[in-house]
Parts: structure tokens; C-alpha cells; sequence
């Protein structure tokens, strides 16, 4: 297939792409920064200026496309939410995903399938409930943010594409996002839970989220589906196995308070409880390879 990617550059889509191309698929990247994108993808089949603000569609590159894959989106935690930066978050979500379904219309042969990554934070703090992909969205800023998101994707599904919307967890990978944050500490010999440490985390190993991607691509799945494996754990369980597996005590508590102070409302993102799964994964044809926590971590941080 011809697939076209946005956020191509990211943790996820740097791994989405490496499966896609090993997969025999033809890849083209939509970014910002076509001479970065050529020497990060040297493999990929074309490198196409990607601006969402601007009036020329993309029509002729949607002509040559079989699927979109969309996970273009400024960094959640890459700064306080302030007013301008939440709008910057909303913003870089859903108009970008409108100027790829405007392209999409205006163009005869249309793409035949269209992912978009959402994110877990659609179901809000869910305190120790378990919520699955039918349960409802919930309240506060992100649950927000994932509800517009999805919804500025629902033109691709009244255009006819095959639309799946992956709600994506907790990402595990030492290039990037959280499992990178939490890492240093523990070499240092400080690592431990952040906030109170009952809240808990819903994840996924780096591969398993890629090989999502591509079974949503390659299959006949349609609808939501979370981006997450294994059973959910709490933050002291986590931070516990993590410093396991690093061989490292995992008994310096950061506060509520700090991260507040330091994060601003973003620490909602650390400090909440999102205890989710999926009863879909089945029905997609998917199979995860890791649903152990040790394991994951592990297989990762190369301490088998």
C-alpha cells in the first residue's frame, strides 16, 4: 500500500514507519522539515511538506494514497497549559486532521482506509474502575482534548474510509515519554513513585503499539480501540517493577505538590488514574507480545 504518515518523526511514528517499510509498504512522510525527514527516513518512497493552516490541499497527493495514518499532535507534557498551549494541543490535533479530510473530499480516488491516534485520556481520572473502548468520555482537560480529536476524524468515516482510532496508553520506550523520564533517577539511586502512587497506569511496549498500527492497516477493523496491554498497574507497582528490573531501590516518593509546582496542570497527565483495557484486541486480529510488566521493561531496558 501507499501510506501516508503524519508525526512521522515521533517515538510512535519512527517505529510505525520502520514496520511499515519492513512490511513492503511504500511510505510517505508528510512533515515540516523535508531535509530532516529525508535523512531520518532515507527508505521512505517521498517527503511532503505538511502544513494544516494552509488554503492548498493536498488533493493530488491523496489521489496516489491508499491509507492515512495520522498521529501529528504537539507534545502533551512539552509544556504548562497555559491558555496558548492548550489551544496549540487542540489545535495541532483536530485542524490537522480537518485539512487531511478536506484533502481527502477534493480528491476523485479517494484513500480507502484513514488511523488516527487518540489517546487514553478520553475516559478522564478513572480512579480504580476499569473502563473498556464502550465505556463513556470522561471530564477535565485531556478528556477534552481526546473527544474534539476524534470527532474532527468522523469526515473520513462519512467519506467512506475505513476509520480506526487508536486510544493509546502509556508508551514504553527508552527513546522517549515517561518510561526515559523515570529512568535517570534510578541510575542515580533516587528513583521512586510520583504523587501518592495509587493511581494507576494503563500501558503498552513500544513494538506492541506499532504492531497495533499495522493490524488495524492491514486488517479489516473499524472503530476504536485501545492502545493499551496487560493489566494496568498502580504507580508504586510500576515504580516498583521498574526498579527491579534495574536492580535499583525504588524509595524516593516525588509529592503531589512538586509536580504541581513544576508541571502546572499538566500534572494531571502524571497524577491521574487511568485504569483501562481492551475487549477488542481480539476482534482486530491483534496479539500482543507483551502483556507482563516486568517483561516489557525488561525486553526494553535490556536486562533479560
Amino acid at each position: 500500500m501507499n501510506v501516508l504518515i503524519s508525526g512521522a518523526t515521533g517515538v510512535v511514528g519512527s517505529e510505525i514507519v520502520k514496520l511499515l517499510l519492513s512490511n513492503g509498504h511504500k511510505v510517505f512522510i508528510l512533515t515540516r522539515d523535508e531535509a530532516k525527514s529525508r535523512r531520518k527516513f532515507p527508505d521512505a518512497s517521498g517527503h511532503i511538506f505538511f502544513n494544516y493552516r494552509s488554503a492548498s490541499l493536498l488533493t493530488s497527493v491523496m489521489e496516489e494514497t491508499d491509507a492515512v495514518i495520522h498521529l501529528a499532535g504537539a507534545g502533551i507534557a512539552d509544556g504548562r497549559w497555559t491558555d496558548s498551549y492548550k489551544r496549540v494541543i487542540l489545535e495541532s490535533r483536530t485542524l490537522s486532521a480537518k485539512y487531511l479530510t478536506d484533502s481527502i473530499r477534493t480528491a476523485v480516488n479517494k484513500p480507502k482506509i484513514f488511523i488516527s491516534a487518540s489517546a487514553i485520556g478520553y475516559y478522564g481520572d478513572t480512579a480504580d474502575k476499569t473502563v473498556y473502548e464502550n465505556s463513556p468520555a470522561g471530564k477535565g482537560f485531556m478528556a477534552h482534548i481526546c473527544e474534539e480529536w476524534e470527532k474532527s476524524v468522523a469526515d473520513a468515516e462519512s467519506l467512506g474510509l475505513r476509520t480506526v482510532k487508536v486510544r493509546i496508553g502509556v508508551v514504553l520506550s527508552p527513546k522517549g515519554g515517561a518510561l526515559a523520564k523515570m529512568v535517570p533517577p534510578y541510575k542515580f539511586f533516587i528513583g521512586g513513585p510520583l504523587g501518592k502512587g495509587d493511581q494507576y497506569l494503563s500501558w503498552i511496549h513500544l513494538r506492541d503499539l506499532g504492531r497495533l498500527f499495522l493490524r488495524c492497516l492491514e486488517g479489516d477493523y473499524s472503530g476504536v480501540i485501545n492502545g493499551t496491554t496487560g493489566e494496568p498497574v498502580t504507580m508504586n507497582q510500576f515504580s516498583k517493577t521498574l526498579g527491579r528490573v534495574l536492580k535499583r531501590p525504588s524509595i524516593f516518593r516525588v509529592p503531589s505538590f512538586v509536580l504541581k509546582l513544576i508541571m502546572g496542570e499538566a500534572a494531571e497527565v502524571v497524577l491521574g488514574s487511568q485504569r483501562v483495557k481492551s475487549d477488542r484486541h481480539e476482534k482486530a486480529g491483534f496479539t500482543p507480545e507483551f502483556t507482563d510488566l516486568s517483561a516489557a521493561l525488561a525486553d526494553l531496558l535490556n536486562k533479560k
